[in-house]
């Protein structure tokens, strides 16, 4: 699963990722458990999850290589 959202910046033309560590919470605590999240450039807002309650495991996209067998059903 890809949990992102976007939105285009009209005066500069370009696409701009909106953070929403508060929302991904909502999510881990109501609606399913987020087992990891892995980013190409994690932002420090979703670094801090790792951290919170409910804690969500946002990790650097290389440490995937190192978990899957352990994230991938047997």
């Amino acid at each position: 699963m890809i949990l992102a959202e976007t939105k285009t910046d009209k005066v500069k033309k370009e696409v701009v990722e909106i953070c929403l560590p508060d929302q991904w919470r909502v999510y881990q605590l109501y609606i399913a458990k987020l087992k990891r999240i892995y980013y190409l450039d994690l932002p420090t807002a979703y670094a801090k999850l790792n951290e919170e309650f409910p804690p969500i495991r946002v990790r650097p996209f290389g440490e995937f290589f190192f978990e899957w067998s352990e994230l991938s059903p047997a």
